[in-house]
């Protein structure tokens, strides 16, 4: 049950808490065991686009809210190097937040702290990061002009390793905001990297004139700006020396604040659960366990979807109204279930990508095959692996950064970690499968979810998180893949469902 006067009972397996709150879906991407490093292209702009000429120090809190309701802080503090300590800059930013998640309360601390040259070019960058057992410490250190040694430990991983970065601005999504200082041009379009994603980053920055807000109890003239990061957006305000003054973004609000008035507003007794929040409520209700297939209509779709990206072998779009489409999601019956290991051909002849079979560590492919034994049958395999989960990972809302091999170690997970843990016991197997993000419906609502699709000679649906062997039909799929979850930005708190027609057995 969720704190406060709601009284809306939402199964703990079903939601996923890594789906959801403020910096969690604002990096979603892709970090485990296969992501790698490479040469990123050259930016646009360098750190001293984010920095103002006449820095000397810079001391800022902001307070961290969801609809009202305080759920953390933020403290930067940027100042400017001494000789002794090499000249340069020091920027350095804390974050503080207790989310509101089912009947817990997730605490999850981090530190980014950056070092720069005069020329503003990158010496350091750190990270640490700690959200109950789990926990990330990364660091780059430059070597040369381009190469950087790369450091990072987490439960399960420590590595260090030599990538190339060229003068790409490093900034942690991690941080609602890495920069509390913004460019007051027009219009500008740059980009960073994000070096848990390690790739680059776009950022466009649009000056939509001046206007007033209050600001620490006092009307203060700011410029609002418009941002969009990888198409999510969000509605800035800056003084005008490009400060940060207040962000507004799905829902969260970023507030300057002095920090005697922020600690004493500091209590996390009665706030809205965000997994409840970003849910979508439906009218009617839907037996799961004999649906055969479901017909919906979606409304509020981002304007530059396209309908197509919504067809999968078991979710057709069969009508479009305006921007609304209407789909059809169907619970597959496999007609004929493989055994592995699968012949080459018939991997060809189904078309399956390079990705859905990329290589496990060790570790798992071990561990998979003691736990699958002699079993050769895909389905079953897929039980036996659901029973080994259930009997050895606690289900629980979890916050991690989706590596296979930290959810063996840390034991716990929720719909994201248990899938990416499938998926990386089965592609040791040689098994097809990836991670599917999208909606399923529980008790009058859709709440945002993960699950798994699997080749078996042909493509079915698993959802290790609810156990079931065949997903139901009530699992929209949005996107594939953990490293497109960035993209689900644009549908939290926009999108309706409506239900049509339900067909049942």
């Amino acid at each position: 049950m969720s704190k406060g006067k709601t009284k809306f009972k939402i199964p703990k397996r079903v939601v996923d808490f890594a789906l959801l709150g403020w910096f969690l879906v604002s990096f979603f991407f892709l970090f485990n065991s296969e992501s790698s490093f490479g040469i990123l292209p050259p930016p646009r702009e360098d750190f001293s686009f984010f920095l103002p000429k006449d820095l000397l120090i810079e001391d800022s809190w902001y307070g961290l809210y969801f609809r009202g309701s305080l759920i953390g802080y933020s403290h930067f503090f940027n100042r400017v190097l001494e000789i002794k300590e090499g000249k340069g800059y020091l920027m350095r930013n804390e974050t503080k937040l207790t989310l509101p998640l089912l009947s817990t309360y997730q605490k999850i601390d981090i530190v980014t702290q950056t070092q720069l040259s005069q020329d503003y070019s990158l010496r350091i960058f750190k990270l640490n990061l700690k959200a109950n057992k789990y926990f990330l410490r990364e660091e780059l250190e430059r070597l040369s002009s381009n190469k950087f040694l790369l450091r990072l430990v987490s439960p399960a991983r420590k590595e260090k390793r030599e990538i190339v970065l060229g003068k790409q601005i490093p900034a942690s999504l991690l941080s609602p905001f890495s920069f509390n200082y913004l460019p007051l041009r027009k219009r500008i379009e740059t980009s960073f990297v994000e070096p848990l994603l390690g790739k680059s980053l776009s950022l466009r920055i649009e000056n939509k004139g001046r206007t007033t807000i209050k600001v620490e109890g006092k009307t203060t003239k700011a410029y609002r700006l418009a941002l969009e990061l990888e198409g999510s957006k969000a509605e800035v305000f800056v003084d005008e020396r490009g400060r940060l003054l207040k962000a507004k973004f799905l829902g969260f609000e970023f507030l300057k604040e002095k920090p005697s008035s922020l600690f004493r507003k500091i209590s996390f007794s009665s706030q809205t659960d965000l997994i409840l929040s970003f849910s979508i409520p439906v009218v009617g209700i839907l037996n799961k366990d004999k649906l055969t297939s479901l017909e919906i209509k979606i409304k509020g779709l981002p304007w530059d979807y396209e309908a197509r990206s919504l067809n999968f072998y078991n979710q057709q779009v069969i009508n479009k109204e305006g921007s609304d489409l209407i789909l059809r999601i169907r619970r597959p019956k496999p007609k004929k279930i493989l055994k592995i290991p699968l012949k080459e051909e018939v991997l060809k002849k189904a078309k399956i990508k390079e990705d859905y079979l990329r290589e496990s560590s060790l570790k798992i492919k071990k561990l998979a095959l003691s736990i699958v034994g002699e079993e050769k049958d895909i389905l079953k395999i897929i039980k036996k692996l659901f029973s080994w989960i259930d009997r050895n990972i606690r289900k629980i809302p979890t916050f991690s950064l989706f590596d296979s091999e930290d959810v063996l170690e840390l034991k716990q997970g929720d719909c994201t970690e248990l899938s990416l843990l499938l998926v990386s016991f089965l592609r040791s197997l040689g098994i097809p499968s990836y991670v599917n993000i999208g909606l399923v419906y529980q008790d009058g609502r859709f709440f945002y979810h993960a699950w798994v699709s699997v080749f078996a000679g042909e493509w079915i649906d698993v959802d290790v998180a609810l156990s079931q062997t065949i997903a139901d039909a009530t699992h929209i799929k949005l996107f594939r893949g953990i490293e497109n979850q960035t993209k689900l930005l644009n549908f939290l708190g926009n999108i309706k469902i409506e239900i049509l027609k339900a067909f049942y057995d």
